[in-house]
């Protein structure tokens, strides 16, 4: 008896039919590229580090007073896409006694006031100090103090100022100046004599030009009269600096 042998079939090879192919393609995300706004000052790159000036318009609107012991300046930077630095201003007084006029931390196109009612008490213990914070440290820091003089029984203006800088004083001959002192406790500046009435903000010989050698995140002001009686103030100037464009 003959037999025969069965091979079993061969598969042959399998091909998706179309709509098993649109079925997967429907389960399948496709990959999407979404770009994303970025803020102007949200990140700090290199390039964007590099220095930028500033300058402090007192009697502008960068500057905003909220009384006589504060204030604020929101000082926009020289370079395009700078970000602001912030000054913060806050005054204090050494005494009750010492009286701080309305006009005190006004902003004009005078520039910065410091003003002491009448009647003013003599002595350095009867003295405000006010205090400039920057948001980041800043270089270069340039302003003027203007108005230093004095009146018989009136007033003798005494100025001291924080930190490490150099500072010029108009001269009046044989290597004298109008305002003398080193701006220190213990040799403030003031005017040569005692019974000199300057113009308000408007004489060189009432003038201290201050600049900053370092760098610096913040510095004070201390204000007072050697001589009691009227009512006193100074003023300073814009100030100029630089600092990194990024906060």
């Amino acid at each position: 008896m003959s037999t025969t042998s069965v091979e079993p079939a061969t598969p042959t090879s399998y091909v998706p039919s179309r709509r098993t192919v649109l079925r997967a393609a429907a389960w399948t995300a496709p990959a999407v590229s979404v770009a994303v706004a970025v803020p102007a000052y949200a990140a700090c790159s290199p390039a964007s580090t590099k220095p930028s000036p500033y300058t402090v318009d007192w009697g502008s609107k960068v500057y905003t007073r909220s009384s006589a012991a504060s204030g604020v300046a929101v000082v926009p930077g020289g370079v395009v896409g700078a970000q602001p630095v912030d000054i913060v201003l806050t005054s204090s007084v050494s005494s009750s006694r010492v009286e701080r006029t309305a006009a005190n931390l006004l902003g004009s196109k005078l520039g910065l006031e410091l003003h002491h009612a009448s009647p003013i008490r003599a002595g350095r213990d009867y003295r405000q100090t006010v205090t400039f914070t920057f948001s980041r440290p800043v270089s270069d820091l340039a302003f003027s103090i203007t108005d230093i003089d004095s009146s018989d029984g009136g007033w003798w203006d005494q100025v001291e100022l924080s930190g490490q800088r150099k500072f010029t004083a108009q001269p009046r001959g044989r290597r004298n100046s109008y305002v003398v002192g080193s701006g220190v406790p213990g040799n403030p500046w003031h005017y040569h004599d005692g019974n000199t009435v300057l113009p308000n903000a408007g004489d060189s010989r009432g003038t201290v030009a201050v600049v900053y050698n370092e760098a610096v995140s913040s510095i004070s002001l201390v204000y007072w009269s050697s001589v009691g009686g009227s009512n006193q103030r100074i003023w300073l100037s814009d100030f100029t600096f630089t600092a990194s464009s990024c906060a």
